[in-house]
């Protein structure tokens, strides 16, 4: 039994410091290649197009929060949130060049937030998180859609090491990936 609590107590120790969460900061450096996403030149943005972009920004922190808390029924029910605030966006109004830009974004983002709003389990429900922050992150950037400062944060240990890109409100780590088991693994990639 000694040996099974020294065998966990380190294997905590090893997780704990392999994120770099020291006196409670983030210090943690990755290796990985995190490059900026170049926006493309879609023109001038509309306003209305605008605030119905920015709209989605509200839903999509309320859903990663659901993750951060390894709360599977509120992430379920903050993705069908994220999923009506997608529906608000009138696409009609966008330029061709927006619209090219946009519908495929849009697609993706629909099929995941269904995905996460219709499974209750949170392994695939932060799967489809994923690939929904990245399409996200390209729609907020290209379209240059935010109030206050957006953050793009990324944990190296998501995946199997794989790693993976949230967007958070806040430069605080509270990683989605893994909740309350790493809550702050992570760095701050890139601001906007």
């Amino acid at each position: 039994m000694k040996n099974l609590s020294l065998v966990v107590m380190f294997s905590l120790c090893v997780l704990h410091t392999s994120c770099g969460q020291h006196s409670g900061h983030t210090t943690m450096e990755t290796t990985s290649t995190t490059k900026a996403i170049k926006s493309p030149d879609l023109g001038k943005v509309s306003t209305k197009t605008k605030k119905q972009l920015v709209s989605l920004n509200g839903a999509y922190f309320t859903l990663k929060d659901a993750l951060v808390a390894t709360d599977a029924q509120a992430t379920s029910a903050k993705a069908t949130e994220f999923s009506k605030a997608l529906t608000n966006v009138d696409v009609a109004k966008m330029s061709t060049k927006q619209q090219d830009f946009f519908k495929p974004l849009l697609a993706t983002m629909q099929e995941d937030a269904q995905h996460i709003a219709s499974n209750v389990e949170i392994g695939h429900q932060r799967g489809h998180f994923n690939r929904l922050s990245n399409d996200l992150f390209a729609t907020l950037k290209a379209f240059k859609a935010n109030k206050a400062t957006i953050y793009q944060q990324f944990c190296p240990m998501a995946f199997d090491d794989k790693g993976a890109f949230w967007l958070s409100d806040k430069k605080e780590i509270r990683n989605p990936y893994f909740g309350d088991k790493m809550l702050k693994c992570g760095k701050v990639t890139e601001t906007f």
